[in-house]
């Protein structure tokens, strides 16, 4: 059983009584938060989905990005690649994907759905998904929002670092399953230094 705490003013409500002579009254309720109105209006406005204003979230973050030969906007994060790509017929749909920086051999598909079982059973996030390329195993993370009737500022880059932290926690998650892969990379030398 989930409990709620309510934060602000105590309450002028009168104890519970079950007596018919006296009928349970809700005074003092409109001094709770939840119910009364919000005393100012937001303070953003909703502004059309733009890779410029993605952009602008990387740059006042002062994360590094890059335009790729196809034109698509990414950046490298803990040794992985995030992209963000708008999409949809208006470019109304912010996708955030990321790849693993390894792969495994096809065959441990069955793993990898497992691990991606277990982490989501716990989070909502990032949609997870494997593909076979050149005979080995890519891992990829992804979330996507429809954001048609645009977005505020504040909440374009909630979207983004919710994109890009979640799937950093699922990659950590697959470099504790598969330690073996993981030292082999950076003792490689592998291992991308971080865009941040």
């Amino acid at each position: 059983m989930r409990s709620v705490s309510v934060v602000g003013p105590p309450s002028r409500v009168p104890p519970r009584t079950t007596s018919a002579r006296r009928p349970l009254r809700r005074q003092g309720l409109e001094n709770m938060g939840f119910f009364t109105k919000p005393d100012a209006a937001p303070t953003s406005q909703n502004a059309p989905l733009t890779r410029e204003r993605v952009e602008a979230f990387l740059t006042s973050r002062e994360w590094r990005y890059f335009v790729d030969s196809d034109g698509d906007l990414g950046g490298n994060w803990d040794g992985k690649v995030f992209f963000f790509f708008l999409m949809g017929e208006k470019q109304e749909i912010l996708q955030v994907r990321g790849r693993w920086n390894r792969t495994l051999p096809a065959s441990a598909e069955a793993q990898v759905a497992l691990v991606a079982n277990e982490f989501n059973r716990d989070k909502i996030w990032p949609k997870v998904y494997a593909r076979v390329e050149d005979d080995q195993l890519a891992v990829y993370t992804e979330v996507a929002t429809d954001l048609e009737f645009g977005v505020a500022d504040d909440q374009l880059g909630q979207l983004i670092e919710c994109g890009l932290f979640t799937g950093l926690q699922f990659f950590d998650a697959l470099d504790v399953r598969f330690p073996d892969t993981a030292a082999q990379t950076v003792a490689e030398g592998g291992a991308d230094v971080d865009a941040r």
